[in-house]
């Protein structure tokens, strides 16, 4: 078990072994990459969950949202759980979904954020994001990540409240806090829906920004790069701006923040060069 526990994981969706994937079925292990996040059978997953549960009706919706995640796709699973668990149980404080937010499952922990963010749950926006930050700090990154997928959507509906509540969040101790505030504001999304008016207006976003410009965290610098990134390929030349604004400071972390930031822009700026090698402009 030590040695299945210390695992890399398969690089390639096939290779995951058989027997990593009966305990990812049976909830005993959590997923340790993107290969066994995509490959785990959610829906297996739910009958095991629910199998051990003592509420009846939390049993009941777990199994109907396991029949009813065939074909759907992963992200999709996640809600469907999520708003089965929402259904069946009172809130954050009953029992039945404390043990799941703190499940063995990394999974299973991703469905309890989903079920914070459920629509059919009327909650405001605040209590949303403060009942989603235990998930942003988890030690499982497919957690972290389902924490600012299951709330984004609120993100885009209340921009100006979410990036003042966020404003706390940058000044957190814990860099999965802080890195968590820069993805979820990150105009441009592969698993989740773009931000239009982040897209159009970056500056908006610039407080998050600016309070992360020299954070020490890899990771949150990697989220601040990726941020501006996003924002340089609808606006460039403030992306350019600001780049060379923070590029005066000497700090190794502001840096590495402007050299993964600025990666499209020189991308675009090389291929814009004429055969004389005349750069014909943005």
């Amino acid at each position: 078990m030590d040695t299945l526990l210390r695992r890399k994981g398969a690089r390639r969706l096939g290779d995951v072994p058989v027997g990593v994937l009966r305990l990812l079925e049976q909830g005993s292990v959590e997923t340790v990459n993107l290969m066994e996040w995509l490959a785990a059978d959610m829906s297996a997953l739910a009958i095991s969950v629910a199998d051990k549960v003592s509420s009846r009706r939390l049993k009941d919706e777990l199994l109907l949202a396991s029949d009813a995640m065939a074909g759907l796709g992963v992200t999709k699973r996640l809600a469907l759980a999520g708003r089965a668990i929402a259904r069946s149980t009172s809130g954050a404080d009953d029992v039945d979904f404390v043990a799941l937010a703190a499940h063995r499952s990394d999974l299973v922990r991703q469905w309890a954020c989903y079920a914070v963010n459920d629509p059919s749950v009327p909650r405001s926006v605040s209590e949303r994001l403060f009942l989603t930050k235990r998930f942003a700090a988890d030690s499982n990154m497919s957690v972290r990540e389902a924490a600012w997928m299951a709330f984004r959507p609120y993100l885009q509906m209340h921009l100006a409240e979410c990036l003042h509540l966020l404003s706390a969040f940058v000044e957190d101790a814990n860099p999965n806090i802080r890195r968590f505030a820069v993805e979820v504001t990150r105009p441009r999304s592969v698993w989740g829906i773009h931000l239009v008016e982040l897209k159009r207006a970056p500056q908006i976003g610039l407080p998050i920004l600016e309070s992360v410009k020299q954070d020490e965290s890899r990771y949150v610098q990697l989220a601040a790069g990726n941020w501006l990134n996003d924002a340089s390929k609808s606006q460039p030349a403030w992306v350019s701006e600001l780049c060379a604004r923070w590029s005066v400071a000497d700090s190794k972390a502001t840096r590495a923040i402007v050299r993964r930031g600025m990666r499209t822009v020189l991308s675009t700026g090389r291929k814009r060069k004429g055969a004389d090698g005349t750069f014909l402009g943005l």
